[in-house]
């Protein structure tokens, strides 16, 4: 993810990117909203296939 993507969303912790599966995986201190995590990962131009919450 670019630089910024934790600070987009109150509450993220950490983001962490498995390159070769293309997974992310964000954490954070309390539950997180889904349609804003969605919504800042197709803004960083990438495709969401699957959210798991």
């Amino acid at each position: 993810m670019p630089c910024g993507f934790d600070r987009r969303i109150d509450g993220v912790r950490d983001v962490t990117v498995d390159l070769p599966t293309g997974q992310v995986t964000v954490t954070g201190g309390r539950p997180l909203p889904a349609d804003r995590i969605a919504d800042a990962v197709r803004r960083a131009g990438y495709e969401l296939t699957a959210l798991a919450l």
